[in-house]
């Protein structure tokens, strides 16, 4: 959320310094374009720790 507040203030302040306004889709992905990638690398890591073998079992 705050990284969504920062991108709106970083359009505004570029809006008003320069005479094109900034374009969306690098903004997006300079502020919030990490989340995503962020999100998929938690859930592989999720998955590859399930997937291992339970250390208790091994030593049955």
């Amino acid at each position: 959320m705050d990284m969504a507040d920062c991108l709106g203030e970083a359009t505004r302040d570029l809006c008003g310094l320069y005479p094109e306004p900034p374009n969306p889709v690098e903004m997006y992905a300079r502020f919030l374009g990490w989340v995503r990638h962020l999100a998929i690398n938690r859930f592989r890591n999720a998955e590859r720790f399930r997937s291992r073998p339970d250390a208790s079992a091994e030593e049955q």
